[in-house]
């Protein structure tokens, strides 16, 4: 079962459901840049891509491309997971989709075959 839930979370990660997604700005955002900062006015529509978030190499490590869930049993992502932001399949924070904890309660039951 644990390394079912490995394998999951690894594919969620490399390959999200919705890899990309949109919101709007409430206030003025300012994102650092190489060259300053860019300042984003109320009401913007911004694209993010979560695909390239769950692989950045600067959060994830150099492997960030690589299908590898051994790293999630034996430590080696222990230094890259204790944001809980970094693992968003299904985004974070309070707007997290339902989606998530359907499969954490289904996966099982429709992965694993019966004993």
């Amino acid at each position: 079962m644990k390394y079912l839930r490995v394998i999951v979370n690894k594919t969620l990660r490399l390959f999200p459901p919705v890899p990309l997604n949109e919101c709007a700005t409430l206030t003025t955002c300012a994102i650092p840049t190489g060259s300053g900062q860019l300042y984003i006015p109320p009401g913007t529509q911004v694209l993010y891509s979560l695909l390239l978030i769950q692989r950045r190499r600067d959060l994830w490590g150099p492997g960030a491309w690589d299908f590898d869930p051994g790293r999630w049993l034996d430590g080696r992502n222990e230094a890259f997971v204790k944001d809980p932001m970094r693992f968003v399949p299904f985004n974070a924070g309070p707007r997290v989709t339902y989606g998530f904890d359907f499969l954490t309660l289904v996966k099982p039951g429709v992965i694993e075959p019966p004993p």
